[in-house]
């Protein structure tokens, strides 16, 4: 059973719920403006190779080596991989962790795969590099050629 309101609650519900409703409708329109990343993070690219060949599928991921608050991965394609602004890793120093795969499947379309990289590389991370503060048109670089 729904009891009637008096009058002051009812214009009392209708303000919150209007000045609810603008704030709601704010939230999106002032959002996007001017939003800035708290973690600084800086845009990267760069070339993997394996014995001096482009490792043709794999994934790259940065591990915080000085307490920064995130790291950074991507996918490696045909040697290559990119990190944009928005993913990329904070300045700072970081362990870089590779792996490279092959189709083992005598289907091509099929989807498995394995490790090719030595358990070396699987166990202790091949490399480590500092991120600068950097431009977007001038990204951090990193070549990696592991043996």
């Amino acid at each position: 059973m729904c009891f009637p309101r008096t009058v002051g609650e009812v214009t009392t519900g209708r303000r919150r719920f209007l000045m609810a409703a603008v704030l709601v409708a704010a939230i999106p329109v002032t959002g996007g403006c001017g939003k800035k990343d708290p973690f600084g993070r800086q845009p990267l690219e760069g070339t993997i190779t394996w014995e001096g060949k482009p490792i043709a599928m794999g994934a790259i991921a940065l591990e915080p080596a000085e307490g920064q608050p995130a790291g950074a991965n991507a996918s490696i394609d045909n040697g290559k991989f990119s990190m944009p602004r928005e993913t990329g890793p904070c300045p700072g120093k970081y362990n870089v962790w590779i792996r490279a795969f092959e189709n083992a499947g005598a289907d091509p379309s099929t989807r498995e795969t394995r490790q090719i990289l030595p358990r070396k590389f699987l166990d202790a991370p091949p490399a480590s590099v500092t991120i600068e503060q950097v431009s977007d048109d001038k990204p951090n670089v990193l070549t990696i050629d592991l043996k």
